[in-house]
C-alpha cells in the first residue's frame, strides 16, 4: 500500500492507516490463512531478514505482511509516476501478493478469498463513504454545461464526521 506525503492533501495517511487496519482484520478473518502468513513470514526472515535486516524489515502488522512506507511517498511528480498515485484521482493504491503462480484446488481457493477480502475492504470503505457532491449548471452561448463533482478523497466514516464538525 502506498500514500502521497503532501500537505496539499494531508488525508492521506489517515485514509492508508484506516484502510490498512480494515484489510487487516478481514485477512486474519479468512480461513486458514494464517498459518500460510506464518510460513511466508518465518521464509521472509530465514532467508531475507536475517542476512540483511536494515534492508528486508518485516512489516508486518498482526501476523498479516503488508508493504508500506510509514511516512508515505514524497509529492514529487516522479513519485506520483512511480507509484500510480494522483492525490486528486487515486489516493489509494495497493494489491495482493500472494505464492499463486501454479496455484490450484484448495490452495487456489485460500489466495483467492485474501484477495477478495482485500478487495472488499476497498468496496465496502467506499460504500460507507459520505459523498460530496456538488452539481452545477451554466448557461453559455451553445448551450448548457452541467458539472458533477465529487469531492476527494472519502475519508473513513469517523474523520469524516470529525471533518464535517470542525467549522470552516
Amino acid at each position: 500500500m502506498s500514500y502521497l506525503r503532501d500537505a496539499n492533501h494531508p488525508n492521506g495517511q489517515k485514509i492508508a492507516f484506516a484502510l490498512r487496519a480494515r484489510i487487516v482484520e478481514a485477512e486474519r478473518n479468512v480461513p486458514g490463512l494464517l498459518p500460510l502468513e506464518d510460513r511466508m513470514n518465518a521464509r521472509y526472515q530465514r532467508f531475507g531478514q536475517r542476512w540483511d535486516p536494515r534492508y528486508m524489515a518485516q512489516p508486518v502488522v498482526r501476523g498479516i505482511r503488508i508493504y508500506m512506507a510509514l511516512k508515505g511517498s514524497p509529492a514529487s511528480s516522479e513519485e506520483i509516476a512511480g507509484d500510480g498515485i494522483s492525490p486528486d484521482i487515486t489516493w489509494d493504491y495497493g494489491y495482493t501478493e500472494a505464492p499463486d503462480e501454479t496455484a490450484h484446488g484448495d490452495y487456489l481457493k485460500l489466495v483467492s478469498a485474501a484477495g477478495l477480502a482485500f478487495d472488499l475492504v476497498h468496496l465496502n470503505y467506499l460504500a460507507q463513504a459520505t459523498l460530496h457532491v456538488t452539481r452545477t449548471q451554466k448557461s453559455g452561448p451553445d448551450g448548457v454545461e452541467w458539472k458533477v463533482e465529487r469531492k476527494r478523497p472519502l475519508l473513513p466514516p469517523s474523520e469524516a464526521a470529525q471533518a464535517s464538525a470542525e467549522p470552516k
